[in-house]
């Protein structure tokens, strides 16, 4: 608005000499992207300053810093806002802008994390309020793992399979696709909440496959949150004849809540066949 006024009275009084005009946009430009008035600047102390607000108003702060360790029962809301405000600094200016509340070096916290929960997880067990949120109806707390199981190579072998059904990413409440398939109606539907994929035909329930169970298995052999396994590790065949399926993973990732599995996300491919004796 400033600016337009200031251009309308140049304009008023040079008509002709618009070089001003390119050069100021340039010059509010930069203003805007760098040095204490620039957006990522702003955005990240107006973030602070509520963060602060917030744990002053819970009692959670002692000259400037977070002293207890003690995790304090906090609204939902608050601990919402909380959680969401680190994890937004820290995603986005890295954990510099956090420092001054922790006597912890986060950047040594963080040195070995390669993705961000890793690090949202470990400052969330340095705030000093448990921290809760409402997702599909129920409460979740910060004693979340996750994990990230990814295929190594790219194709795969679809020989003797008479349909290839990509799968992307479903990720929230219950997804259904429809496919014609041997000129017959068939319906594949997930189901996050229990993380099932079935494939009917019409009201028939073909196959029901618990991917839980094949999280488990996997988990069994390999105890680390992020694991790159070949394509035969994440194959998995499943008979109910005259039909076949196979499972092909590009991906497999989700939580790990109370040592429980969550919910599972994933990727990759469906195969199947009929006429199997």
């Amino acid at each position: 608005g400033v600016w337009l006024f200031a251009m309308s009275i140049y304009l008023l009084i040079k008509k002709r000499q618009f070089i001003i005009i390119p050069i100021s946009i340039f010059i509010l430009m930069l203003v805007t992207l760098v040095g204490p008035w620039g957006s990522n600047s702003v955005s990240a102390s107006h973030q602070m300053k509520i963060f602060k607000s917030l744990l002053s108003n819970n009692n959670l702060i002692i000259s400037g810093k977070i002293e207890s360790v003690t995790k304090k029962d906090i609204s939902v809301e608050d601990s919402n806002s909380g959680y969401s405000i680190v994890k937004y600094i820290t995603g986005r200016h890295g954990t510099s802008t956090l420092q001054p509340l922790f006597n912890t070096d986060l950047a040594t916290l963080a040195k070995d994390c390669t993705y961000g929960y890793c690090i949202y997880t470990k400052i969330g067990e340095l705030l000093p309020f448990k921290y809760e949120y409402r997702k599909f109806g129920s409460y979740r707390t910060n004693n979340i793992k996750n994990f990230d199981i990814k295929r190594v190579g790219s194709g795969f072998d679809i020989k003797g399979y008479e349909y290839s059904l990509l799968m992307k990413e479903w990720v929230y409440g219950k997804k259904t696709r429809s496919y014609k398939l041997w000129n017959e109606s068939f319906l594949m539907k997930y189901d996050l909440e229990n993380s099932k994929l079935k494939l009917l035909k019409g009201t028939e329930l073909i196959f029901d496959i618990d991917f839980k169970n094949i999280v488990k298995s996997i988990s069994e052999d390999n105890k680390q949150d992020r694991i790159k396994l070949p394509t035969e590790s994440l194959s998995f065949v499943y008979t109910n004849k005259p039909y076949e399926m196979k499972l092909i993973f590009d991906s497999i990732y989700g939580e790990i809540e109370s040592n429980k599995i969550n919910r599972v996300y994933f990727s990759g491919a469906v195969l199947v066949k009929k006429d199997v004796k």
